[in-house]
């Protein structure tokens, strides 16, 4: 190429750099006049898309925002369900204390009323096995008398039952067979 370049004449030279300079700048008049729709576009969608990243900045700041009030809230839940699980441990432990001492309590107290109430009941059952024994004597003397009383009547009532019933039978065997039978 070097050969070329000067085997041409200086002006043929100027010419041909002009030529290129100038079909250069056609080109690129040319390439512009083609690529400026699209550049246009790609710059109208460049901004479209700067647009939608400054929105999807500004919604993911506030979900992170929203994302640590939340998790504040849930760490403040947990410390207040952890506390009211430990009172409620603690209400249970005191409720089962409170319990096993009432019922020591009432354990001995009832011990003690019944302690009191068996010897009360023996002191009163003493005084009435008194009483009822002294009215069963009387009752023991005055069966004893009427039976005395009684007895012979029984015997005599026991006798007259059996002749009665002999007469009866003999009554019932002497009867003639043939007429209406009349039985009390």
């Amino acid at each position: 190429m070097d050969q070329f370049l000067t085997s041409l004449a200086p002006s043929s030279l100027v010419g041909f750099v002009v030529g290129l300079f100038l079909g250069g700048v056609l080109v690129g008049l040319w390439v512009t006049s083609r690529l400026r729709p699209h550049a246009q576009r790609a710059e109208a969608t460049a901004d479209e898309l700067r647009k939608q990243v400054d929105q999807e900045r500004t919604v993911t700041g506030s979900l992170r925002d929203e994302l640590a009030a939340v998790q504040q809230a849930r760490v403040a839940a947990e410390t207040r369900m952890e506390d009211a699980a430990r009172q409620l441990e603690e209400q249970k432990a005191l409720i089962d204390h409170t319990r096993h001492e009432l019922i020591g309590s009432f354990q001995a107290l009832s011990g003690e009323a019944l302690k009191q109430n068996n010897e009360a009941f023996l002191k009163l059952a003493a005084v009435s096995f008194e009483s009822l024994h002294v009215k069963a004597e009387g009752i023991w003397l005055n069966a004893t008398g009427i039976h005395g009383l009684v007895s012979p009547c029984r015997i005599l009532f026991t006798a007259t039952m059996k002749s009665c019933g002999l007469c009866r039978r003999s009554v019932l065997a002497n009867r003639p067979t043939g007429g209406v039978d009349r039985r009390p």
